[in-house]
């Protein structure tokens, strides 16, 4: 298998840890590469085979074909991001929307509300996960 380096643990191999850890199954990750350009081009080389998000099945590379994990346990976590000391009509709106839509807290809409106190002052790091 080709992963992603993810020194954090926070992104799709440790999804992909999880899933494989909940089957009783041993992962042989041969290679670690830092993008989706480096594990699709392994795949059409015939080097390996990787696990990406759903949104780079649109690159179409000769050889190389794309099946969904159906797993309920292969969810991603998303972060929105813009630039803290420039906010933009279309982030407005798009933060506007989302508050629309997920008016419960605990939603991606309470999310959204408190990443605004990043607005000003900013900060280049993320909100933290845990419980205070």
């Amino acid at each position: 298998m080709v992963g992603f380096n993810d020194p954090d643990d926070r992104g799709i191999m440790r999804i992909v840890s999880d899933l494989a850890a909940a089957s009783d199954m041993a992962l042989n990750v041969r290679c670690r590469v830092s993008g989706v350009t480096d594990i699709l081009g392994l795949a059409a080389a015939g080097q390996g085979f990787g696990i990406i998000a759903e949104s780079s099945a649109c690159v179409t590379l000769p050889g190389v074909c794309y099946r969904p994990l159906s797993d309920p346990g292969a969810v991603a976590e998303l972060w929105y991001v813009w630039r803290h000391d420039r906010l933009t009509p279309a982030v407005d709106h798009l933060l506007a929307m989302v508050k629309a839509r997920q008016p419960n807290e605990g939603s991606l809409a309470s999310t959204v509300v408190s990443a605004e106190g990043m607005r000003k002052g900013g900060s280049n790091r993320r909100p933290s996960t845990s419980a205070s």
